[in-house]
């Protein structure tokens, strides 16, 4: 027959019972067969057992209603801070698709770059045609100058075009990778980076017009300045001639018969090679003159040539890039309206998702807060049950008798001899 519970076992069920009343699980109820530590035995492993899945449910609940708050808490404002980002990525993407901040920088490297060339080119294709006609001097270009130029200018135009453009493209590629990864965070897991079109070689027109550079001068007559050169020759000899002590003033000392006639012999003599002397140093001076008027006459047509087709170059060269800008700034706006409705095909419902997952979780979070109280009294509850059955189980092991050992003694081996 059971003997009946002691005072401390009646303490720790009661216990029990009050902690085990909020739990609402039947497996943790206690039978109305329980009458005596007998009874209290054979019912605490099921109940042991029974109040170990119920801890592992609270404990569940109580962790997910934990996580839903402190997702909450910790992972709003990162995530407005990535989305914001993210915002700001796809305007400084768009300013640099409105106006690139590195355009002028290409160009000025390009010009550096082109200009030296297409001033050797000028250099090295100027070349003056200097004629006389009808007593004066006509300087102008020859005509293969203009086509040299014509043929070469184009291709350092074309190479300038693309070296921008190219230039530009790689700048903006390298910023939409730096803007989708920031020091902070990854707009990766996001959305996925636009994929932007390069940009197209703008055609370039190159029909150019040269100035015409023509000069004329007067040109000095080959007789009047041989003259000029013979008179002052000759006047320089006589003198020198006077200094050798030659009479050419035509003084005659008292001599008779050949002697004077011997005489006059000499002053003509002298006078005709003075003359002919004269009239040699001016004609080679009168042409050196004219070698070296032609020759600056030259070096002018060439200076005035130059600076024309300079000027006409730089003018041209920025008239042809003004053109080019005109024809990026329609393709970067087509790489813009590409920009957008990107942005309407993917930011914007991404966004609307983040907003609609955000209310669910804060909806889940207020949920959560709401029951979390409930679930800490339960978790305190299995506790306070588990105590009382860990009480329940010393105090049974102290009632109960030791097992006996006689009976299964009895049926061993030893028993059939």
């Amino acid at each position: 027959m059971a003997s009946k519970l002691s005072a401390g076992m009646d303490r720790a069920l009661r216990a029990y019972k009050d902690a085990v009343r909020r739990l609402d699980a039947k497996a943790l109820q206690l039978p109305v067969s329980i009458t005596g530590p007998e009874t209290l035995a054979e019912w605490m492993p099921g109940a042991k057992k029974a109040l170990k899945k119920v801890r592992k449910a609270v404990d569940q609940d109580v962790a997910v209603a934990r996580a839903q708050i402190a997702a909450v808490r910790a992972g709003g404002g990162s995530d407005d801070a990535s989305w914001k980002r993210l915002d700001d990525a796809c305007r400084r993407l768009e300013a640099e698709l409105i106006s690139p901040s590195t355009l002028r920088q290409r160009v000025d490297e390009g010009k550096r770059s082109m200009m030296p060339k297409i001033e050797r080119l000028i250099h090295e294709s100027v070349e003056p045609r200097v004629v006389q006609i009808s007593g004066r001097w006509e300087a102008e270009l020859d005509p293969s100058t203009y086509q040299k130029l014509k043929k070469d200018l184009p291709a350092w135009i074309h190479s300038w075009t693309r070296y921008v453009v190219q230039n530009v493209d790689w700048d903006i590629e390298m910023l939409r990778d730096q803007l989708w990864s920031p020091r902070e965070g990854d707009l990766h897991s996001l959305v996925p980076p636009p994929q932007i079109r390069n940009l197209d070689i703008p055609t370039v027109d190159t029909t150019i017009k040269f100035p015409k550079v023509r000069i004329d001068k007067k040109a000095k007559g080959i007789v009047g300045g041989t003259l000029t050169r013979a008179r002052s020759a000759m006047y320089g000899l006589l003198s020198v001639a006077m200094l050798a002590g030659i009479n050419l003033r035509g003084d005659k000392t008292v001599q008779t018969g050949s002697g004077e006639e011997k005489q006059d012999f000499v002053l003509w003599l002298c006078i005709a090679g003075v003359g002919v002397a004269a009239v040699t140093l001016g004609v080679i001076q009168a042409r050196s003159e004219r070698a070296q008027e032609k020759e600056r006459l030259t070096d002018t047509a060439r200076q005035k040539a130059e600076q024309a087709i300079r000027d006409t170059i730089r003018v041209w060269v920025d008239s042809r890039w003004d053109k080019v800008a005109k024809d990026l700034k329609i393709l970067l706006a087509d790489r813009r309206r590409e920009l957008m409705h990107w942005y309407r095909a993917q930011v914007i419902p991404a966004l609307a998702r983040r907003k609609s997952e955000a209310a669910h979780r804060g909806s889940d979070a207020d949920d959560a807060r709401r029951k979390l109280p409930r679930l800490q009294d339960k978790e305190r509850d299995v506790k306070r049950a588990s105590d009382a059955l860990d009480t329940l189980e010393q105090l049974v092991t102290q009632a109960l008798p030791p097992a006996d050992d006689t009976a299964d003694e009895a049926t061993g081996p030893g028993a059939e001899a």
